[in-house]
């Protein structure tokens, strides 16, 4: 007469299934909320970056073809923005903002043939000739990204983040 082992047997169990479920679910439960909010983060970093490389480029074509360019930045339901070459009303090159990137101020940024941004304005808490423009990424519930494009008259574009919680 054969005795058979159990420890020989294999396969997996009803149990350990049911085990390794309830794990998953608690980790997709902690982690969804965290990726959501990591893909709006991203898309607000990806409209500011194409923003700051979009003047940069108005900037690099002012001083390489001696022409006047500007950078439009609408806040319009799309969140539209247009590098312009003034001389030829020559659209170079134009985009909008990710989903979920709104814009608070509206700005034209034009440089000169030096790359000089030569029409400053001002707003609280920059230098008095500083052009900006500001927007705003919602990451979660009451919990924003605000970007702040700051372009000082010299062409010098600078970007800065803060987490607003209201």
């Amino acid at each position: 007469m054969r005795i058979r082992n159990r420890a020989s047997e294999s396969g997996i169990s009803l149990q350990e299934i049911l085990i390794a479920m309830a794990l998953l679910g608690i980790m997709l439960i902690v982690t969804v909320p965290n990726f959501n909010a990591y893909l709006k983060v991203t898309r607000g970093k990806t409209g500011v970056s194409k923003l700051v490389g979009a003047m940069n480029l108005g900037r690099q074509l002012a001083v390489t073809t001696r022409d006047t360019h500007l950078v439009l930045i609408k806040a319009d339901p799309l969140n539209t923005w247009q590098l312009l070459n003034t001389a030829t009303l020559e659209v170079v090159k134009s985009g909008e903002m990710p989903v979920g990137v709104t814009v608070e101020v509206e700005a034209v940024f034009i440089f000169d043939s030096s790359g000089s941004c030569i029409n400053p304005t001002t707003y609280v808490g920059t230098t008095p000739t500083t052009q900006y423009v500001r927007m705003e990424a919602l990451i979660q519930g009451s919990t924003l990204d605000r970007y702040t494009l700051e372009v000082a008259p010299t062409g010098r574009v600078k970007s800065t983040r803060e987490r607003v919680d209201s």
